[in-house]
C-alpha cells in the first residue's frame, strides 16, 4: 500500500528513465481495498491518462482488476492484469505482460 512515483519504465525494449523534469509524471496510489494510476502533464498538471480498480496481493502476486479509466485509458476497461512485485527500500518493482502482448518492467519510488 502507499503513493508510488514512477521513476523508470521498460516496455519491450524501449526503456524510460523517468526524472522529475520530465513533463509526464505517473503515480499510483494503492489502498488496502484499490488502487489508481494516473499520467498527468506536469505543466498544466491535467491528467492524461488514468485507471484503476480493485486488486489483491499474496507474496509476490499482484493482480489488478481494471474497473473503471479515464479517456485515455480505454483499452484498459474490464481488464485483469497479474504482475509478479517485489518492495525493496522504498522501491517497487513490478513486471508482467499488458493484454497488448508487451512485457513491462517498472521501478516505483514510495512517496509516503
Amino acid at each position: 500500500m502507499g503513493t508510488w512515483k514512477l521513476i523508470s519504465l521498460k516496455q519491450g525494449a524501449k526503456e524510460i528513465i523517468v526524472s522529475p523534469e520530465d513533463s509526464i509524471q505517473r503515480l499510483k496510489y494503492i489502498t488496502k481495498s484499490h488502487f489508481v494510476w494516473i499520467q498527468y502533464l506536469k505543466n498544466t498538471r491535467v491528467i492524461r491518462n488514468s485507471t484503476g480498480g480493485t486488486y489483491t496481493f499474496k507474496g509476490n502476486d499482484y493482480i489488478e482488476n481494471h474497473e473503471f479509466v479515464g479517456f485515455g485509458s480505454m483499452d484498459f476497461l474490464n481488464k485483469i492484469y497479474a504482475f509478479k512485485v517485489y518492495i525493496i527500500d522504498n522501491k517497487m518493482y513490478l513486471s508482467g505482460l499488458l493484454s497488448t502482448g508487451i512485457y513491462i518492467d517498472e521501478i516505483w519510488q514510495r512517496l509516503d
